[in-house]
């Protein structure tokens, strides 16, 4: 098992991302390469980069890659309200359960940033 597989916080990122990809699979086909792909991408950068910041030696770098997933965390938020705004979603309650899990991962992720130590 990889070092980073132990953090819940990569855990619920990672659910998410899974949560994201089944949402987004009814998203009509025109937008495969439009929101449907942005969410996806953003998603799967959420969890990315706390595997990679996890492995950097350094404060300043572990922070660094925790801020890229937050931004990346916003970014997702930001789009599901877009596709929700669309009716994208099959389920309206949907973009609400992918904004709450994201509130959750960026909740996990600040106390993970906050107990770093330079």
């Amino acid at each position: 098992m990889e070092k980073f597989q132990e953090l819940r916080v990569w855990q619920e990122a990672k659910a998410l991302v899974v949560f994201v990809y089944k949402c987004t699979k009814v998203f009509p086909l025109e937008e495969r390469f439009g929101i449907t792909s942005q969410m996806r991408r953003a998603a799967v950068s959420v969890a990315a980069n706390i595997a990679e910041g996890s492995k950097k030696r350094s404060a300043r770098e572990r922070r660094r890659f925790h801020e890229m997933a937050e931004t990346s965390l916003e970014e997702l938020k930001s789009h599901a309200m877009i596709a929700s705004e669309l009716a994208f979603f099959s389920d309206a309650k949907d973009s609400e359960a992918i904004l709450e899990h994201g509130r959750r991962v960026g909740r996990m992720l600040a106390r993970l940033t906050a107990t770093i130590r330079d």
